[in-house]
């Protein structure tokens, strides 16, 4: 891999970071403040994190693949918190923010995505 092919490094860490304040938000929300007690607390937070945790490592290393990726799971993230918005009054506040922040993961790494470089299409 050429030097040229690596995103820079500030690029990276904002895309990394939105990344991890997603899963650190869910986490807390759905594993410490919205335990249901019929399930282990740690059982939604793994169903949530599955689909994003896997573009952190590819993300860092600066794969435009992981951007794109990483930017279409978002889309669903905000769609489960529109959901918890409309249909449990209880989690509005953390739902809200979870939309928040997907939404501006989804606009990070669609640019990151748009201005990293081209030749790394396909992989990632």
């Amino acid at each position: 891999m050429k030097d040229k092919d690596i995103a820079p490094a500030n690029q990276r860490r904002i895309a990394v970071l939105s990344v991890a304040a997603l899963l650190v938000w869910i986490a807390l929300w759905l594993g410490v403040f919205a335990r249901p007690a019929a399930i282990p607390g740690w059982l939604p937070v793994l169903i949530m994190w599955l689909p994003l945790f896997p573009t952190l490592p590819l993300l860092w290393r600066g794969r435009r693949g992981a951007c794109t990726w990483g930017s279409m799971i978002g889309v669903f993230y905000a769609g489960f918190a529109v959901v918890e918005l409309t249909a449990n009054p209880p989690e509005r506040a953390w739902a809200a923010g979870a939309l928040a922040l997907s939404l501006a993961m989804v606009f990070v790494l669609v640019r990151c995505a748009r201005h990293w470089p081209a030749n790394q299409v396909g992989t990632g």
